[in-house]
């Protein structure tokens, strides 16, 4: 039995037990539940006697330390979500059952382990090509050369391909197939190509009506964004004061990421619910949307607002933010001030009204008009939702909040 409780200091114990949930739930068959679990106990092993290693021996740790428990566990994270993703490979037919096997066979204690997806970037990237080619994706932007610069460059390498996985059957719908494939294209391609697909008019009745009434609104809501400001706060876990920045963002892995890096949030690009994270897919993919973050010095979120430029009562636009999430640890007073300052700021340069979640009253209802096709949740408002009484989930058809 893994004893995750070794890695309980280190902020993945809960992560780390999920996953292996995850996979044991997964595995079909006792032989491949054998081999994982005998590879599993391996690695983890091997990691807790690198944690312990030479602790009595002060020389031999200075001149080759142990490493620190929070890498450890990292290391086993990734060890776990690989397995993980590959497992899903198999279930969706892009690799084969003794593919999987051998995978996790040869990457412990053995001659051959570099033949393996765990330990071979490149065997790795053979296979989120074959993903790629399998939702429609060209080979020239489905490249090895592209996953291999996207998987150096991500957060969260691995977390896209995740995601595109368990998204793979909706394929069958032609829009839902369309914007999936779109999503991956620009989020392995060059910004440019990213910034001209979000904010093309004649793709998006929504932004295009903004541009067309407002051209001076639109112009400075498409334009890059600078809005950016730092600060310092104490943290409660551990207490210590670190500094953070406030900022307006429309980096495509910023949108990706909205609702990985904090907790809570349905959009959670692994969350199991495909048909409420499929939303996602508007963050990163719809122009009218844009990010309000506090991100800490490792560039991760920990806070966010998803804000978006929408349509009051006389058809104006205004700037509405939606529910606030953060990650725990964090003085959440703070970050709520410190991303009020920021919005209003952003408010002020477009000049235009500011709308918390709670004033929608006092602006009439709000109005989206129809995006490009792409599915969106909104976390404010009502109905439309077949998960919840709370929240608007569509397939790209305007909406109202109330």
């Amino acid at each position: 039995m893994l004893e995750i409780e070794t890695f309980k200091d280190t902020g993945n114990q809960m992560e780390l037990s999920s996953s292996l949930t995850m996979i044991k739930q997964s595995l079909n068959s006792q032989d491949e539940k054998k081999i994982a679990k005998e590879f599993l106990i391996n690695t983890f092993n091997d990691i807790k006697e690198s944690i312990s290693n030479n602790t009595n021996n002060k020389k031999i740790q200075t001149e080759n330390p142990a490493p620190k428990k929070n890498t450890a566990a990292k290391k086993l994270l990734n060890t776990l979500q690989t397995i993980q993703f590959l497992v899903r490979l198999k279930d969706n037919g892009v690799i084969g059952k003794q593919t999987l096997i051998d995978n996790i066979r040869l990457s412990h204690g053995n001659s051959e382990s570099d033949k393996s997806a765990l330990n071979n970037s490149e065997i790795l990237g053979t296979y989120k090509q074959a993903l790629l080619s399998k939702i429609g994706v060209p080979a020239q932007e489905g490249s090895l050369d592209a996953i291999k610069k996207y998987s150096s460059e991500a957060r969260k390498p691995l977390t896209l391909f995740e995601y595109l996985n368990n998204h793979a059957e909706e394929t069958q719908n032609d829009n839902t197939h369309q914007t999936l494939k779109d999503m991956a294209i620009l989020l392995l391609g060059p910004e440019e190509a990213f910034k001209n697909y979000r904010y093309d008019t004649d793709e998006n009745p929504h932004l295009k009506t903004i541009a067309e009434s407002h051209p001076d609104v639109y112009q400075k809501w498409a334009a890059p964004t600078q809005e950016q400001r730092r600060f310092e706060q104490t943290d409660f876990t551990p207490r210590k004061s670190k500094e953070y920045t406030a900022m307006i963002s429309d980096n495509p892995e910023d949108l990706f990421l909205s609702g990985t890096e904090v907790h809570g949030s349905c959009q959670h690009a692994t969350y199991a619910d495909t048909e409420l994270n499929c939303g996602l897919q508007s963050y990163v993919l719809d122009g009218k949307i844009k990010i309000l973050a506090i991100k800490n010095n490792e560039n991760e979120i920990v806070a966010r607002q998803m804000i978006r430029i929408l349509l009051n009562n006389k058809d104006e636009p205004v700037l509405f933010a939606d529910k606030l999430y953060f990650k725990t640890g964090h003085n959440t007073k703070t970050f709520t001030s410190q991303l009020d300052t920021q919005i209003k700021t952003y408010a002020q340069m477009l000049k235009i009204p500011y709308v918390a979640p709670d004033k929608v009253a006092d602006y009439g209802p709000l109005r989206a008009l129809e995006n490009r096709g792409t599915p969106e949740y909104v976390d404010g408002g009502t109905a439309p939702n077949p998960h919840s009484q709370v929240g608007i989930h569509t397939q790209g058809t305007g909406y109202t909040i109330l």
